[in-house]
């Protein structure tokens, strides 16, 4: 009887830590004609998550990249930034974004102020030109959709992101 008991609470306990986690999301994507899906943003529409960023406030030209993918074009606290889409070669279309910037400072930034970033932040990378200029990237997956509320969340890191690398490089 206790072994009964135990097998049931090791198979049930999984599924609280995934709805606590947000993990369950992933299993629990409506089909894509399904009335739920109306609320997801798939990177394969590119015109709806430029659509998605107006309804936060931001500017979102579109345009295309040098592979003809779409680019999303827009600006953040006074730095220009764009959205690149990826993975658009797939049967399904695009499947993931990356938010980027570059920044064209006086002096540029040394190795120990990237790695100084770099060891202290977890969502965003940040590398070098020839010119020692930062560029700054954080991709967002998006495969299976996602909701415009987690796609505001993603924005608001990327202000974040922006305007945390501002007071690292004195901006």
């Amino acid at each position: 009887m206790k072994i009964a008991a135990l097998a049931l609470a090791a198979a049930l306990l999984p599924a609280p830590l995934m709805a606590q986690s947000g993990l369950s999301r992933l299993f629990d994507q409506p089909a894509g004609n399904s009335p739920a899906a109306g609320n997801l943003l798939f990177a394969r529409d590119a015109q709806s998550v430029a659509g998605a960023l107006r309804e936060l406030g931001y500017r979102a030209e579109m345009s295309t990249d040098s592979a003809g993918d779409p680019l999303i074009r827009s600006s953040e606290g006074g730095i220009n930034f764009s959205i690149f889409f990826y993975g658009c070669q797939k049967p399904d279309g695009c499947d993931s974004v990356q938010f980027y910037t570059a920044l064209d400072l006086r002096d540029g930034m040394t190795f120990q102020q990237v790695n100084e970033w770099s060891t202290s932040k977890r969502f965003a990378r940040v590398y070098l030109d020839d010119e020692m200029d930062p560029a700054i990237e954080m991709d967002v997956l998006m495969p299976f959709g996602m909701t415009k509320e987690t796609f505001a969340d993603h924005v608001r890191l990327w202000g974040l992101v922006l305007d945390q690398f501002k007071d690292h490089v004195n901006w």
